[in-house]
């Protein structure tokens, strides 16, 4: 059983910058009203113009190129989950970022596929809309929307560097967070970290580095980040492996993007901290100048081994940050 704890953030808008933020956790009562269920082995059709190699997927989640359909059985630990790979097409798992549309629908961001930058090549990045009945549990999908950059956008080597659409894979990127802004849709990712922009048909616009106080921050699966030649070589990275964009709110204008990192940074020292407790950066993005405005605050958790979930506003002044135990 998860004992998440959610706690209430309050932002105030004429805060100095890295103001703290932090809010004592308030007691809510949670009741569920309802749930839906998509099917563990739903899976969507790959594009007939994506690569053959797409066509089916989980094929490198073994350590090692595996084709024969079905072959590798699934675990958790070391529980058979009654699922395997590899399988034709794409699976449907993996949500990492959900949003509530005005016609009533959803949109559902699939993360990088496989678990891994090592495991994912063959898993397509995209989102879906759904039709959720959460009196019925019925889930029923709409749409996908493919991740791809047939204008070359992504300013490194992706996995389908040669092919004329370049579909994106969950060895390019690992999306986690996303929201949709002036007629774009924004994606954050933790393999850079990265904020990606693309249009309403998931055509890459622009991607942008991640930058805190003036400088850029990198994870250690950053495409451009050189690992020293000798094992006492100083590393040059501060955000952790998974620890990037896992929430991205929005200001109620549709003007700001407000990504929020899942890990404390790390000063070269010590992971960032106030009085021995880590906080995280909710930084501030311009989403009309396409640009980072420099400010950010300061998420404080309330235990160093918690992490975030998700990150929305509720208002001009408060946001909603779902932060769990792991219990």
């Amino acid at each position: 059983m998860h004992n998440s704890k959610i706690r209430l953030a309050i932002l105030v808008g004429c805060m100095a910058l890295s103001a703290n933020l932090w809010a004592k956790a308030q007691p809510v009562q949670a009741t569920l009203a309802g749930h839906a269920i998509l099917p563990a082995k739903s899976a969507v059709s790959t594009p007939k113009d994506a690569p053959g190699d797409l066509q089916q997927s989980g094929k490198y989640t073994s350590g090692k190129r595996v084709t024969e359909l079905g072959s590798v059985a699934g675990k958790s630990a070391e529980r058979l989950t009654g699922l395997s790979l590899p399988i034709n097409g794409q699976p449907l798992q993996g949500h990492s970022g959900i949003k509530h549309m005005p016609d009533g629908t959803y949109w559902v961001l699939t993360d990088n596929g496989f678990g891994s930058k090592a495991n994912s090549p063959d898993a397509m990045l995209y989102l879906n809309q759904y039709k959720i009945d959460f009196k019925d549990g019925s889930v029923v999908p709409l749409k996908t929307l493919f991740l791809h950059d047939p204008d070359k956008k992504v300013p490194f080597h992706i996995i389908n560097e040669s092919t004329e659409l370049r579909y994106l894979t969950g060895s390019d990127f690992d999306p986690e967070s996303f929201q949709f802004s002036d007629d774009a849709l924004w994606i954050g990712d933790e393999f850079g970290p990265y904020l990606i922009k693309t249009d309403l048909n998931g055509k890459v616009l622009a991607v942008f580095d991640t930058e805190v106080d003036g400088k850029v921050v990198k994870s250690p699966d950053n495409p451009t980040l050189t690992l020293p030649s000798a094992p006492d070589g100083k590393l040059n990275f501060q955000v952790a492996r998974s620890k990037g964009f896992e929430g991205m709110a929005i200001s109620p204008d549709g003007s700001k993007l407000y990504p929020l990192l899942e890990g404390a940074l790390w000063d070269g020292e010590q992971f960032e901290n106030v009085d021995g407790k880590r906080y995280l950066r909710v930084l501030e993005f311009d989403a009309k100048q396409q640009a980072w405005t420099g400010r950010s605050w300061q998420y404080v958790l309330e235990d160093n081994q918690n992490a975030i979930g998700d990150f929305n506003m509720i208002d001009d002044t408060h946001g909603l940050v779902i932060e769990r135990d792991n219990g």
